[in-house]
């Protein structure tokens, strides 16, 4: 793979100057400009070589390329296009009839409603005869720039101290001097004497700095050496413009189908792994369910018994406790007491007997646990047979309390 040879290339009314690698090189323009810039970069393309590729920095020399500072009020930097493009001849004279322009804002902050800015504007037709002449098979333009811009690269590259406060740096042009000011490195406007060099007082209150006087530094050479490093300034074509709008747009559909893309990959991903989740789960209950089957049954039969035990409990603990109270009712008589008769219904307990005394089998009967009261079912007769006691015969009917009875034995 062969890597593109960067250049720097100036181009003028009557000027044309490269730059590259160390080299430089410049030749007049003669003739119609694009047939003109055509030839010079035949004959540039001959002299690097004809298989070299070339990426080109473009620097525009004045009088194509203007620049001015402005003072405009706030504003976004398509505003600021647009607000020079609009009203361009109030700050340029002979820039054409739809002149490119352009600005650059300082980068100190200012609270003031208007700021001064860096404008610039170039003769659109002259531009797009230059951007005609310049192409070719395997060149390729990489910026377009104001000469001054690239003069400003070329005074700080050969001055490292003009990067520190303000400098003024004058460049020598064929009728004129253009002034560049430059503050901590960065240009913030350009002033024009169409006098000779000898005639123009400098500022002694700046450091001043007189470039293109040189052997072999022209201003179109110096323009071109400083092209490549020229970044605050472009001058973009309307079809170029054209051109970036439409890989910008371009570029934000495949980004979009980009987005919608890996949008589409995680959704299918996170589908894939819930799917897979979904399985694991499913091959568990899978695994659990003789266990879960088993722990159900387990379950059923414990409750069923539980309910039964509940019932069985129920029924014991409404049942009638007969046993427990006759033993007890069997215990509490007297000896002498003779049962004929017992009838048992519910919590009732009806007893017909005889004893020597009645009223002891009453006493004895009601200190009876399980027996609640005592009660005369008929009037106690006494017997009295030859040679023997006499008995009383009795009916009782007794209320009963069987868990009592069953409590206290």
């Amino acid at each position: 793979m062969t890597f593109p040879l960067r250049l720097g290339v100036a181009v003028g009314v009557r000027e044309f100057a490269a730059s590259w690698a160390g080299h430089s090189w410049e030749t007049p323009l003669h003739g119609p400009m694009s047939e003109a810039i055509r030839e010079a970069a035949a004959e540039l393309k001959r002299l690097i070589g004809l298989k070299q590729r070339a990426s080109l920095s473009v620097a525009i020399l004045p009088p194509i390329a203007k620049v001015r500072r402005v003072a405009l009020p706030r504003m976004s930097n398509d505003d600021l296009r647009l607000a020079l493009t609009t009203n361009v001849h109030q700050y340029f004279m002979d820039v054409g009839e739809a002149p490119l322009c352009g600005a650059a804002i300082r980068t100190r902050r200012e609270r003031r409603a208007t700021r001064p800015v860096v404008a610039f504007a170039g003769d659109s037709a002259a531009v797009d005869r230059i951007i005609a002449g310049l192409k070719t098979e395997r060149w390729t333009i990489d910026r377009i720039v104001p000469a001054q811009c690239a003069w400003t690269s070329s005074a700080i590259r050969l001055n490292p101290r003009s990067v520190r406060g303000r400098v003024r740096v004058g460049v020598r042009l064929r009728d004129e001097l253009d002034v560049l000011e430059l503050e901590s490195g960065s240009l913030v406007g350009v002033r024009r004497h169409r006098v000779a060099a000898s005639t123009c007082r400098p500022d002694m209150r700046v450091d001043w700095l007189l470039t293109g006087d040189r052997a072999g530094q022209t201003f179109a050479i110096l323009a071109a050496a400083g092209a490549r490093a020229a970044r605050r300034f472009e001058i973009v074509p309307a079809g170029v413009r054209r051109a970036r709008a439409t890989r910008d747009r371009k570029a934000s559909i495949v980004l979009i189908i980009l987005a919608c893309a890996n949008l589409i990959g995680a959704a299918a991903e996170y589908r894939s792994r819930l799917q897979h989740q979904l399985a694991a789960i499913a091959a568990q209950r899978s695994a659990l369910r003789p266990r879960a089957l088993l722990a159900l049954a387990s379950r059923d039969s414990a409750e069923a018994l539980s309910e039964r035990t509940s019932a069985i409990q129920r029924l014991d603990r409404s049942a009638s406790r007969w046993s427990a109270v006759l033993s007890r009712v069997a215990i509490a008589l007297p000896e002498d007491a003779e049962l004929r008769s017992i009838r048992a219904d519910a919590d009732s307990l009806a007893i017909e007997g005889s004893s020597a005394e009645a009223s002891r089998v009453v006493l004895a009967l009601q200190r009876t646990p399980g027996v609640k009261t005592t009660r005369m079912t008929s009037p106690i007769v006494r017997e009295t047979l030859d040679s023997e006691k006499p008995i009383e015969s009795w009916r009782l009917e007794l209320r009963i309390d069987h868990h009592a009875a069953v409590r206290q034995r």
